[in-house]
């Protein structure tokens, strides 16, 4: 199989798809949409029009190796690398966008989004029920304040965001619901040693001070946080 991944500046991209046959010939397979960085600029992350995602690592200069959601490499024995190719030609004609519109950026900031929690210290989040609510978190950069709801409290307090570091302060300690004890004692864990993040196209992950991943939510986009 043969990759050839052309980004354009207008962040678009397109990508062709070439696999050969010993018999019936080559087998060719094209695909486009949006590329965009992570927040903190460490993954390279691709959204096709069919709202298929891609996700890359970028281990050295002019390398693109491709990885799942998870960040572990997908190549079966060694990595699936891409690697640049050749300067364009001496002309300077450039590679034309896919749409004369520029596309909506791939990676939501941490303010444009409800974020709803779906792993947590390693472990699924139990889904919402009658008696048990989605866990979500809303961040105001406007005025660094943190809301939100998990099981029986309702989540208020501050933030401190960076480009990678990221501090939660409560505004009051969370009670602990006798439904799911497990999961709002977990919550209160992460909430105070959350250290760092990373925004990867829409999911945000969250780390501890020794980088280590301790939650991952996925951002929706409701009308209250469109901007203009």
């Amino acid at each position: 199989m043969r990759y050839e991944l052309t980004l354009n500046a207008d962040s678009s991209y397109s990508l062709k798809r070439t696999k050969t046959f010993d018999v019936n010939g080559d087998r060719i397979e094209s695909e486009s949409g949006s590329w965009g960085y992570s927040s903190d600029r460490v993954v390279m992350v691709l959204k096709s029009r069919a709202d298929a995602w891609s996700w890359f690592a970028m281990p050295a200069p002019g390398v693109l190796r491709a990885i799942d959601s998870r960040g572990n490499s997908i190549g079966l024995r060694t990595p699936a690398d891409l690697h640049r190719g050749d300067a364009p030609p001496a002309t300077g004609a450039a590679v034309p966008p896919h749409s004369a519109t520029a596309p909506e950026p791939v990676t939501l900031l941490l303010s444009d989004a409800e974020w709803k929690l779906t792993e947590i210290e390693s472990k699924p989040v139990r889904p919402a029920s009658k008696t048990q609510r989605d866990i979500v978190l809303k961040f105001d950069a406007d005025g660094r304040t943190l809301s939100g709801v998990t099981g029986c409290n309702q989540i208020d307090g501050s933030f401190d965001a960076a480009w990678r570091t990221l501090t939660i302060k409560p505004s009051r300690s969370l009670r602990v619901c006798l439904a799911d004890q497990g999961t709002e004692r977990a919550v209160s864990r992460t909430i105070k040693s959350t250290r760092a993040y990373r925004i990867t196209g829409t999911t945000l992950d969250l780390f501890d001070e020794l980088g280590t991943r301790i939650a991952r939510l996925e951002g929706s986009v409701t009308a209250a946080t469109v901007r203009k």
